[in-house]
């Protein structure tokens, strides 16, 4: 693994060249110079080089990062996982602009990571299928609105699809019970529905899939201004296995899933929630295998 910031900094402040405030400013002045098309890390190396300052040559290697090890405000990431699951490509409109973008997600023995696939690059979807191998390569980092880590790549990303000499090797979630859970664990759980809640829509960018929060010109996404809002979606079930239950929180997708609807399906709910009174009374015990990630809800401090 790379090197961390700190101990860039720390290498090149032993050499006496130059001290903490004069180097802050150098690597900002490198960032913004290079239009923050790279990170902190490799400001450091360009101004190590600029004052001879030789620095550790793992610290110097492009090093393919654990997924686990992939941290926020990254730039020209490179790392490689198994495809665990494949979205749809999606298209969009923006001020007489047209778009697209597709989607998938990776996984190693550290971790999982959606990647999010802009413009041309997106058509790449189409040869993309569960347990391929994916190298990724001049990818950046963004969080959704989860807080999760994403993985986005542009016209300078790179996607090899089952390159040569790479093989991931991929543990599955863990089967567990409802009383043996720990925040934070990757689990498979096998019981019934016990109660379904109406599904929640909200307004969301269709370029970037942030929410859209209404302003003075209408809904606005942080990123991408005024936009004319797609629609999110999220379903809560309570989900009970005899140990104990617990809340499923299924968004867009994999309430499609469980509810055996596609999206337009989905979508006639917002026009007319009463016809999902039929469908609610059907699902309560319904026996289903849910795979997810155990979180804890910090309002109620319960998982």
């Amino acid at each position: 693994m790379q090197q961390n910031y700190d101990e860039l900094v720390a290498k090149v402040l032993e050499s006496g060249k130059i001290n903490q405030k004069e180097l802050d400013q150098k690597v900002k002045e490198k960032i913004e110079k290079l239009s923050g098309l790279i990170s902190k890390e490799g400001a450091v190396h360009i101004v190590a080089n600029e004052l001879g300052i030789r620095l550790a040559p793992a610290a110097l290697a492009s090093t393919q990062l654990k997924i686990a090890n992939i941290q926020q405000g990254l730039r020209n990431v490179e790392t490689a996982g198994r495809v665990t699951r494949v979205f749809e490509k999606r298209e969009f409109s923006r001020e007489g602009r047209s778009g697209k973008l597709a989607s998938f997600v990776i996984a190693d023995e550290s971790g999982s990571i959606r990647v999010v696939m802009w413009g041309d690059l997106a058509e790449t979807i189409a040869n993309i299928k569960e347990g391929d191998i994916v190298k990724v390569s001049g990818a950046y980092t963004k969080t959704n609105n989860l807080g999760a880590k994403e993985l986005h790549c542009n016209e300078r990303s790179k996607i090899d699809i089952n390159p040569e000499g790479i093989d991931i090797a991929v543990t599955g979630p863990q089967r567990k019970w409802v009383a043996d859970l720990a925040e934070g664990d990757q689990v498979e759980l096998v019981g019934s529905i016990v109660q379904a809640f109406d599904p929640r829509f909200f307004e969301i960018c269709p370029q970037c899939n942030r929410r859209a929060r209404p302003g003075t010109e209408g809904f606005a996404c942080d990123t991408h201004g005024v936009v004319s809002p797609a629609y999110g979606c999220v379903l809560n079930a309570m989900f009970d296995d005899g140990t104990g239950s617990i809340r499923l929180v299924l968004f867009r997708q994999q309430a499609a899933q469980l509810l055996k609807k596609d999206d337009a399906g989905l979508e006639a709910f917002r026009e007319a929630p009463e016809d999902f009174i039929p469908l609610k009374q059907e699902l309560i015990g319904s026996i289903i295998k849910a795979r997810g990630r155990v979180n804890r809800n910090k309002l109620y401090d319960r998982l």
